[in-house]
């Protein structure tokens, strides 16, 4: 398997954890967003993957990836960094 196909699936497999956590701890709530949000996130995977620096591992890329992605771990990684975290450069889109 790829480095690129690798970091999908890692991101996949949390993308998939997380939507379980959260449908769990929201039980019987109506989430808005969760598919829309999830295609997001997925299409920016595709891009992020073409663009994994050859220093980082799959397992590393995807963890970063993930760490800004996913609004609960960014909210913990606010915390732990005392601001919010900035887009890791490799997967930043340049406009």
């Amino acid at each position: 398997m790829r480095k690129q196909e690798q970091f999908l699936l890692v991101v996949q497999t949390l993308l998939l954890v997380s939507a379980s956590d959260i449908s769990r701890r929201f039980r019987g709530k109506h989430l808005e967003h969760t598919a829309e949000g999830a295609s997001l996130i997925l299409s920016e995977a595709i891009f992020a993957s073409e663009r994994i620096p050859g220093d980082l591992s799959a397992a590393e890329a995807a963890m970063q990836f993930c760490d800004y992605m996913f609004s609960d771990l960014r909210a913990a990684r606010a915390k732990a960094l005392g601001r919010e975290p900035t887009v890791p450069h490799w997967f930043a889109r340049r406009h």
